[in-house]
């Protein structure tokens, strides 16, 4: 996105902010029957992914792309967790740490091979 490098913590930190902010979304949404919400949201994640692409090449469009994916990137969390945990209740009621653990190593597994894959790429590119 050629942004200077004086501006990379700027950035970081702006992209933290909204993350919080993401955070207390989730909290909202998954209190307000957020499983019915979930679709909307993956729709929005994939349009801002996708729009990436074209606002890169400006470095005030992709900035806000960029606050975009940071403000819906947590916003499923907690849904996704109560899903899966009123599913176990349901089906199996003594999986309860199991089903509870879902989410987060997931979400780490996921991080583990995106970091993994953003580092091929960075040393191939290099």
């Amino acid at each position: 996105m050629s942004i200077p490098l004086e501006y990379v913590s700027l950035v970081l930190l702006l992209y933290g902010i909204v993350s919080v902010i993401s955070n207390m979304l989730e909290g909202k949404i998954a209190s307000r029957n957020g499983i019915s919400k979930l679709r909307y949201i993956f729709l929005f994640q994939a349009v801002i992914l996708a729009s990436l692409y074209i606002t890169a090449s400006s470095v005030f469009a992709a900035m806000i792309n960029i606050l975009l994916i940071s403000l819906v990137v947590f916003v499923q969390g907690s849904t996704s967790q109560i899903y899966l945990v009123e599913l176990e209740e349901k089906h199996f009621p003594t999986a309860r740490d199991l089903s509870a653990s879902l989410t987060p190593v997931s979400i780490n597994v996921g991080i583990t091979i995106g970091s993994a894959m953003g580092g091929l790429v960075v040393t191939k590119i290099a």
